[in-house]
């Protein structure tokens, strides 16, 4: 493995559990009755699941499909 992909496992690997953190403060707020806190959290679980998405590209491009952004927006229909 190279050392970029090896860069790129890192990154996935830290925006995943920054995706991780968000989305049980997502939970967290949802259970408080802050529903627009939770919707904020969701953003930003929404921006590092994208961000850990496009390292996993580098690592390996065909992995890449629509198909997953329309099972991540659908896992959130709740929130609107």
């Amino acid at each position: 493995m190279t050392s970029g992909a090896i860069r790129s496992c890192t990154e996935a690997a830290d925006q995943h559990e920054l995706a991780a953190a968000h989305h049980r403060r997502t939970a967290k707020h949802l259970n408080s009755g802050k529903r627009a806190a939770a919707e904020d959290e969701r953003t930003l679980a929404l921006a590092h699941s994208e961000r850990a998405r496009m390292a996993e590209t580098i690592i390996h491009p065909a992995a890449s499909t629509d198909d997953d952004q329309a099972a991540m927006a659908s896992a959130w229909r709740f929130m609107d």
